[in-house]
């Protein structure tokens, strides 16, 4: 079973040099494929506020966490290969680990901080949304790395990368996402009548998205010239589906309030 999920990352079980990460790969690969194939779509999709909906949001987060841990694990002593070193925006496929690092902590921020955004609904008595150091915490990673991704990505586009424009749409989604964060910490909406839930849902949504787009490269191997137009499917993707969504879902969402 290791030897088959192995192969399909394209890695040889005998490549690494400690028992653990030979461990940590078909862990984790088994992770993201549970994640993005069956807790993802049923969280998304299953009636909300129903006991389906609640046991596959509490299984994605265990999921999400081994997801996160298997990969740091993986940059302390794994081979990165030749897919990770094209995908990178980094000048000569430079430090594709701090790239991998950064692109697990861009996924934990997106999972972590949506997952947070029913623990951030207000106590009984008050009307504001709340927040805490944990959600402090994911926006100021999230931003920090959106920074770091648009600083390097303007320094990639002056040197010809054509990888700097798939980095730049992402950064400027993830501050995005980030600012309106910190400003919900400053000036907290009311859950009655600002459409909380929105914002769950375009996260989570993401989250799949961003799964579902890692499973295909890692299983296809695509060209790295390629990426761009990939990127630039998958954000109208995400736009198109989130507005669906958020139609379809509207009525389930007011449902689940008001019981």
């Amino acid at each position: 079973m290791w030897d088959t999920l192995l192969g399909m990352l394209h890695l040889a079980p005998d490549s690494f040099p400690t028992r653990y990460l030979a461990i940590a790969v078909p862990i984790h690969a088994s992770a993201a494929l549970l994640a993005g194939v069956v807790l993802c779509p049923l969280a998304i999709f299953a009636r909300k506020g129903t006991r389906l909906h609640r046991i596959a949001g509490y299984a994605l987060q265990i999921d999400v966490v081994v997801i996160v841990v298997t990969s740091f694990l993986l940059l302390v002593d794994g081979q990165v290969d030749e897919l990770v070193v094209q995908a990178s925006v980094f000048p000569n496929g430079a430090y594709e680990r701090l790239y991998l690092g950064l692109l697990s902590i861009v996924f934990a921020y997106y999972c972590f901080s949506g997952l947070r955004v029913w623990y951030r609904l207000p106590p009984a008595g008050e009307d504001r949304v709340t927040s805490n150091w944990i959600d402090w915490g994911l926006a100021t990673a999230g931003l920090l790395v959106g920074i770091t991704y648009i600083v390097t990505s303007i320094v990639a586009l002056g040197n010809g990368n054509p990888l700097s424009l798939v980095y730049i749409q992402a950064a400027i989604l993830l501050i995005a996402f980030t600012l309106f964060d910190f400003y919900t910490f400053f000036y907290p909406p009311n859950p009655a009548r600002f459409p909380w839930w929105l914002v769950h849902m375009a996260k989570m949504i993401l989250v799949w998205i961003i799964l579902i787009r890692f499973i295909i490269l890692r299983v296809f191997e695509p060209d790295a010239s390629t990426f761009a137009t990939h990127q630039t499917i998958a954000l109208l993707l995400y736009v198109g589906i989130c507005v669906a969504a958020a139609s379809y879902f509207r009525r389930q969402f007011r449902e689940s309030r008001a019981v």
